[in-house]
């Protein structure tokens, strides 16, 4: 029943129409998530059957530890990363990163098999160390229907002033439904200049809901 509906859902995606705007791509970096090492943001992580019964409640903080130069903008690494709404490639490697970048927020992963290796000829030069690989995921500016495709999902942007609560607060956002070909479905709440407010999504039979707490954030 929700393989079929969620297939009837992309479906409606794909073929909503959108507006001229949503064409137009941001040619500058527009710092819409703040970005400084120490900045952190706690959230509480529910997890939830299909019926609406909860089954374990955490707390986590997510925090900016480190910073990195990517092309000329700024990365940072990432530590305890709000376990939805990523692959699970990406939230279970050790390197995970978050960049302000051109048009939206990037998201960034590395490998332990990316690390740079030592050379067998004591002539050769060590390899440089492989930077983060990333991909845009949350598009901004965005307009109702716009779509980010990326590697294995769709997002789509389903509002532009969703007002949710959450321990934090009351807050107006952007909201975003994410579709994976595996038929995760899921939804962000994202706030400019604070960041991500709330995350739920379906796997394993559970929604998993994280909300924001409160968070200590500069730009």
């Amino acid at each position: 029943m929700l393989n079929r509906f969620l297939k009837f859902l992309l479906l409606i995606v794909f073929t909503m129409s959108c507006d001229d705007n949503s064409e137009k791509e941001e040619q500058e970096v527009i710092e819409i998530l703040p970005s400084k090492v120490g900045n952190f943001w706690n959230y509480r992580v529910i997890t939830q059957n299909f019926s609406g019964d909860t089954s374990n409640i955490e707390i986590r903080k997510m925090e900016m530890t480190e910073s990195l130069s990517v092309n000329g903008l700024m990365a940072f690494k990432v530590k305890n990363i709000i376990p939805i709404i990523f692959d699970f490639s990406f939230f279970s490697t050790p390197d995970n990163y978050l960049m302000n970048g051109i048009g939206g927020l990037y998201r960034g992963y590395k490998n332990d098999d990316d690390e740079h290796s030592d050379p067998i000829d004591p002539n050769q030069k060590p390899e440089p160390e492989q930077l983060p690989k990333f991909t845009r995921y949350l598009k901004f500016p965005t307009y109702v229907g716009d779509k980010e495709f990326i590697e294995g999902a769709i997002i789509v942007t389903e509002s532009v002033n969703s007002s949710i609560h959450v321990p934090y607060g009351d807050v107006t956002c952007i909201k975003y439904l994410y579709i994976s070909e595996s038929d995760t479905l899921g939804f962000i709440w994202f706030k400019p200049n604070v960041g991500i407010i709330k995350l739920k999504e379906n796997a394993s039979g559970s929604w998993f809901i994280s909300e924001l707490i409160n968070c200590n954030i500069a730009q």
